[in-house]
C-alpha cells in the first residue's frame, strides 16, 4: 500500500478540538481528508468543518466516498502527511472495497443508539458495523480504538 496516511480513523465528529489541537500535532500532518457523502454535498457544513481547523497550513479537504477514491488512486494520499478520516463504519469499508486501501484503522468516535453495543469509551457499534469490521479486520488491516495519541492502543 503507497501512501503517506499517517492516521485513517472512524470519528463521527470528523473534524473537531481532539483532532484540529491533539491529532494534528501529533502527527505532524499537512492534510485531512474527511470522508462523509453527507457533509461533502452540504457546502455550509463542508465550510463549517475546514473552519475548524484554524491553521491556514493545513489543507482540508471534505470529500465523498467516490471523490476520497480517486483522490487515492491520483497518488493525492502520496503528498505529504494525511490524516483520513471517515464519517462512519460504512463509508471506511465502501471507500477500502472502492480501492481505497489503508493497513490500520482507529476507531475514534461511533455514536450509540438503538441496538448498539459498546467496543470502547467511545465506540459503539450495530451488529451489521461490527460484522463489517470484522471482514476488513480478515483483510489484513490492523483494527483498534485509539481516542487521543496519550491512550493505549486496544486492539478490536
Amino acid at each position: 500500500i503507497r501512501n503517506m496516511i499517517s492516521l485513517t480513523r472512524i470519528d463521527a465528529r470528523l473534524i473537531h478540538g481532539q483532532v484540529a489541537a491533539i491529532w494534528l500535532k501529533f502527527l505532524n500532518a499537512d492534510t485531512i481528508i474527511a470522508v462523509s457523502d453527507i457533509v461533502a454535498k452540504d457546502p455550509f457544513m463542508k465550510e463549517l468543518y475546514t473552519c475548524a481547523v484554524p491553521d491556514p497550513n493545513i489543507e482540508v479537504l471534505i470529500c465523498t466516498t467516490d471523490e476520497a477514491v480517486a483522490l487515492y488512486k491520483e497518488g493525492r494520499m502520496e503528498r505529504g502527511r494525511v490524516m483520513l478520516i471517515f464519517h462512519d463504519v460504512a463509508t471506511a469499508n465502501a471507500a477500502y472495497e472502492a480501492g481505497l486501501k489503508y493497513k490500520e484503522l482507529d476507531l475514534g468516535q461511533g455514536p450509540s443508539g438503538a441496538g448498539k453495543k459498546k467496543i470502547y469509551i467511545t465506540f459503539y457499534v450495530s451488529e451489521e458495523e461490527e460484522k463489517t469490521l470484522q471482514q476488513l479486520k480478515g483483510k489484513g488491516i490492523n483494527i483498534y480504538c485509539q481516542g487521543v495519541p496519550e491512550d493505549k492502543k486496544i486492539v478490536f
